[in-house]
């Protein structure tokens, strides 16, 4: 295994360690808290939506971009690997003999930084007195902790 593939491993194993705690439940929990919350309420939380409308039947909405930058790596990572070494040795009486042994030895990797566009656009509707009635969202970013 080349020290590219192994450093590319290593960088995918962390995004899976970071996708197992994000989730999308954790994302749904939080926006399910929002509502029969002021649109104001949004506005402290999230900034200024992007964009307000109304839908056809009337009711007002308002979306966010709740997008984010995943970033990680610029660090050295030790992986250990045994080795077994063989060899030949003479003992007090003069004589050859051989010897075995497994070692664990730790492979310095670095892991190169990155960062990656997490991108997430959620819409919240008002009922008629302003407060979040329901909500809808997409992107692969649409995540949070649980």
């Amino acid at each position: 295994m080349t020290a590219r593939f192994r450093a590319l491993s290593a960088l995918l194993a962390g995004a899976l360690l970071l996708a197992a705690c994000a989730t999308e439940a954790g994302f749904r929990k939080g926006l399910d808290q929002l509502n029969g919350q002021p649109k104001d309420q949004l506005i402290v939380r999230y900034g200024p939506p992007i964009y307000e409308g109304r839908t056809e039947d009337g009711r007002r909405y308002a979306q966010f971009n709740l997008s984010w930058v995943e970033r990680g790596g610029g660090y050295v990572n030790s992986v250990p690997r045994t080795e077994i070494v063989r060899g030949t040795y003479r003992d007090d009486d003069g004589d050859k003999r051989r010897y075995k042994e497994t070692r664990t030895v730790y492979d310095d990797q670095y892991v190169p930084p990155y960062a990656i566009d997490r991108r997430c656009l959620t819409t919240f509707y008002f009922d008629a007195a302003g407060r979040v009635a329901s909500y809808a969202y997409a992107g692969e970013g649409c995540v949070a902790l649980e």
